[in-house]
C-alpha cells in the first residue's frame, strides 16, 4: 500500500502540472513543469523525500523501459526522419557538448563555494 500512497503523490503532481500548463498555455511539457514543482515542493519539505522515495528509485530504474515506446515511435516516421539524420546527430552532438561544459562549469562553482564555506 506504501507504494501505491508514493506512486499517487507523483502522478497527481503530474496531473495536477499537466492541467496548468494547458490551462496557462505555459510553452513548456507538462512532465517538465511536474518534475520542477516536485523539486520546489522537496526544497520547501512540503513532501518529504521519504514519502516518494521507494517510487522514485524503481521508476528511475526502469527507466530505460519507459523509452521503448517513444523508440518504436521513431522507427515508425523513420521515412521522415531519415533525410534529417545528419543534422539531427549535429545538433544532438552540440547540445549534449554544451550541456556537459555547462554542467561541469556549474559543478565546480558550487565545490568552489562549498570549499570556502567549510573553510569560513
Amino acid at each position: 500500500m506504501k507504494w501505491v500512497n508514493q506512486f499517487v503523490i507523483i502522478i497527481t503532481i503530474q496531473m495536477i502540472s499537466e492541467v496548468l500548463v494547458k490551462t496557462l498555455s505555459l510553452p513548456l511539457p507538462g512532465t517538465v513543469f511536474g518534475m520542477g514543482v516536485l523539486l520546489i515542493l522537496l526544497l520547501f519539505k512540503i513532501i518529504r523525500l521519504e514519502s516518494i522515495e521507494e517510487v522514485g528509485d524503481f521508476l528511475l530504474s526502469i527507466l530505460i523501459l519507459l523509452y521503448i515506446p517513444t523508440a518504436i515511435g521513431l522507427v515508425e516516421h523513420l521515412d521522415t526522419l531519415l533525410p534529417l539524420f545528419i543534422p539531427l546527430i549535429g545538433i544532438i552532438t552540440i547540445s549534449t557538448i554544451i550541456t556537459l561544459l555547462i554542467t561541469g562549469y556549474i559543478v565546480q562553482l558550487l565545490i568552489g563555494l562549498q570549499r570556502r564555506k567549510v573553510n569560513d
